[in-house]
């Protein structure tokens, strides 16, 4: 029977609690991470507070994440590269060596917040900082993000270890209403009720079996008698045992949302549950 098998200490996702409380604070830190050290990162710095460089402009290189101005002294001096204006990027690959630059960088994020070229204007101070800035406030969504999931995560959890232990004490106490024959004693006879909500049955000889939720109560009745129940709100996986003249009779909900009756280990009925 299902009801002889251990209840898993482990939470549906697989970990143990431990397990998912240091994964939590880890993933906790690297979204308070994204929350607030990536756009503070970012801040930007009045023109006073830049630094200023000027030389001759060697080369230009860019990849995927990275964009570098070199100049002829061997200094080089990074462009943010997510919010690089393409205009700009063509005129830095078309630039010749030689060419007189004078550079400004925000020290907050150690990229350049203007640079000129024999005076023009290639990139501008505040709008450079603008949309540095602005494209910071994505991480504050992957941020937020990353903190909820994580307390969810912990949640879930512990909701799922204080159900496993609330159905193992259930199926405890089941376990010991029994006759001195070994049969489940009743707990009661099955009253009929307006709103009942069959959830599966089967008949198997002279058993007819039953398997109900009234309320919120879900209810293994064989032949007219409750002899297991289940308690809860919201159903999660459990199982109703009883044991009547000998045969072991079980109905239940598995984690894969099936409904289910079993008789002496023989499956009689099943059927997915969608609601």
């Amino acid at each position: 029977m299902k009801t002889k098998e251990t209840v898993d200490t482990k939470g549906s996702l697989g970990h143990s609690p431990i397990h998912v409380t240091v994964l939590a604070i880890v993933a906790a830190l690297i979204g308070v991470f994204f929350f607030i050290l990536e756009p503070l990162g970012n801040l930007p710095v009045e023109r006073e507070n830049s630094l200023y460089y000027s030389g001759a402009f060697a080369k230009y290189e860019t990849g995927r994440n990275y964009s570098m101005i070199y100049l002829e002294d061997g200094t080089s001096y990074e462009i943010y590269p997510h919010t690089e204006p393409e205009e700009l990027r063509e005129r830095l690959e078309a630039m010749e060596a030689g060419t007189p630059l004078e550079l400004w960088v925000n020290p907050n994020t150690n990229c350049l917040a203007e640079i000129r070229a024999n005076g023009e204007v290639l990139l501008e101070f505040a709008s450079s900082q603008e949309e540095v800035y602005t494209y910071g406030y994505g991480y504050v969504g992957i941020g937020i993000f990353v903190c909820v999931a994580a307390v969810f995560w912990v949640c879930y959890t512990v909701v799922e270890q204080k159900k496993k232990k609330t159905e193992l004490d259930r199926r405890e106490r089941s376990a010991a209403r029994v006759y001195d024959s070994g049969d489940t004693v009743p707990l009661r006879s099955a009253a009929p009720a307006e709103k009942q909500k069959i959830l599966l049955s089967a008949d198997h000889g002279v058993y007819r079996i039953c398997y109900r939720r009234v309320g919120k109560v879900n209810e293994l009745i064989v032949n007219g008698r409750v002899y297991d129940e289940y308690k809860a709100l919201v159903e999660f996986e459990h199982a109703l045992c009883a044991i009547v003249d000998g045969h072991e009779i079980e109905a239940g909900l598995t984690a894969d949302s099936n409904s289910y009756i079993l008789f002496d280990d023989e499956i009689l009925a099943e059927k997915k549950r969608w609601i």
